[in-house]
């Protein structure tokens, strides 16, 4: 079986996540820094700490991405409101 084409790869810093795309369970995680697996039980208390602290990270660094995107939708929303609204100012009736 190939991971890399039977799962979905989720990339954090230090570790790739493989999931199934026949049943979307976890395959495996693998700890890139020196190629060991949860599934095998490779892992210290270290490493499995290290990747809670970055799952937790990646979860706040997108919560703050989607936020920030959000508000400039707001932003943009708001410019094509005013901007609508100087375009219905400039139009005059035809006589």
């Amino acid at each position: 079986m190939n991971k890399e084409k039977d799962s979905y790869v989720v990339e954090l810093i230090s570790f790739k996540i493989y999931i199934s795309k026949a049943d979307n369970n976890i395959e495996d995680i693998v700890y890139t820094e020196n190629n060991t697996s949860l599934t095998k039980r490779e892992w210290d208390k270290e490493t499995t700490s290290k990747l809670i602290f970055e799952l937790i990270s990646s979860r706040i660094s997108s919560e703050q991405i989607i936020t920030d995107m959000t508000q400039e939708i707001a932003d943009l929303d708001e410019q094509i409101k005013e901007l609508k609204g100087e375009n219905d100012k400039d139009v005059t009736e035809p006589k």
